[in-house]
């Protein structure tokens, strides 16, 4: 275990709070970790339009990259907090 992988799941956490639902959902743990490996999740906008705009929104986003250099976070973990504060 890794910061990212923390970073990862607070992510996922993150996005069943806001959409009601896990960001991948399968009937078995082999599907379920393909999914994982292989799929982007929704974004949140997708069931919760009235965050399309949000911080949040591309906050819970940016956790759940699989490569975080790519989603704009570092693999430390740390930054993602500074995508909430006002600007």
């Amino acid at each position: 275990m890794t910061p990212t992988s923390d970073v990862h799941s607070l992510g996922v956490i993150f996005y069943e709070c806001l959409v009601g639902k896990r960001p991948f959902l399968g009937d078995a743990e082999m599907v379920l970790i393909a999914q994982q490996l292989t799929m982007t999740a929704d974004p949140v906008a997708e069931h919760r339009p009235e965050l399309a705009d949000s911080r949040l929104s591309g906050l819970v986003a940016a956790m759940l990259e699989k490569k975080p250099e790519v989603g704009g976070r570092a693999a430390s973990g740390p930054e993602p907090s500074s995508g909430l504060h006002a600007q």
